[in-house]
């Protein structure tokens, strides 16, 4: 009976393997084969960035805006081929040369942060991404003064507004419909460690 169990257990095992199929044979998260899309913003309230630099950790940039402000600087980007990064660092500077448009190699570093991001995104949201037509993985940028939120999301995008199968981190944006919000948005306070609702 016990080496019935045994044989039992040791067929079981190859099955599990299979299933582990969005991790690397290392163990690490197999980001392979997911389309993803960077968006990057100010955070509500934050005051103007500029010569902002938000390098991977295999040293490929994920976005720099010369400038971001209350009324724009933001963009969305697409990855391409690249791997989703270990962890991201941020900087932005003040008393930059913009005469000269040299924003990212003068002035003084003002803000510098390094973010993880692979650790915070669970294998089954990359399974998730695997498992349909027209879902990507969003990784989210907010640029406070005193540091930077990081957020993510599985998107189906079929059509507007997009329907959000997963998601997870410091914020999630509104989603909005003819310019009226259908979702509302929320992002952890960093103080008091509570979930406050929002409109964008």
């Amino acid at each position: 009976m016990k080496r019935r169990k045994l044989i039992s257990i040791a067929l079981t095992l190859p099955w599990l393997g299979a299933c582990a199929g969005t991790r690397a044979p290392t163990g690490e998260v197999d980001s392979r084969g997911v389309g993803v899309v960077v968006e990057y913003q100010l955070s509500h309230g934050a005051g103007v960035k500029t010569g902002i630099s938000a390098i991977a950790d295999a040293g490929y940039r994920l976005f720099g805006p010369s400038m971001m402000n209350a009324t724009g600087g933001g963009g969305t980007n697409q990855l391409g081929g690249a791997t989703v990064p270990r962890w991201v660092r941020v900087t932005w500077r003040e008393g930059v040369d913009e005469a000269h448009g040299l924003y990212w190699t003068t002035g003084t570093v003002v803000g510098d942060y390094t973010v993880p991001v692979l650790e915070r995104i669970p294998a089954e949201a990359f399974a998730l991404a695997r498992a349909g037509k027209n879902r990507y993985l969003i990784l989210s940028f907010r640029l406070r003064d005193d540091g930077v939120d990081f957020a993510w999301m599985i998107r189906l995008q079929e059509g507007a507004p997009f329907e959000r199968l997963m998601n997870g981190g410091d914020f999630q944006a509104a989603r909005m419909r003819n310019g009226k919000v259908v979702e509302k948005g929320w992002y952890i306070d960093k103080k008091t460690g509570q979930k406050i609702e929002t409109d964008y």
